[in-house]
């Protein structure tokens, strides 16, 4: 969950600010919970299967 806050939302912010996003806070916001619940869902079924 650490990693995820301070790497996966902080990579999406960064990959959002550029000329081609017309709203990269938005896409950030909306990008960011997204890829955190997926890399959290991913990390619980590589724990839960073997």
């Amino acid at each position: 969950m650490v990693i995820g806050l301070g790497y996966i939302v902080a990579t999406m912010t960064n990959t959002a600010i550029n000329p081609n996003m017309p709203h990269p806070f938005r896409y950030s916001a909306v990008s960011g919970p997204f890829f955190l619940l997926t890399s959290l869902s991913t990390s619980l079924i590589l724990v839960v299967v073997p």
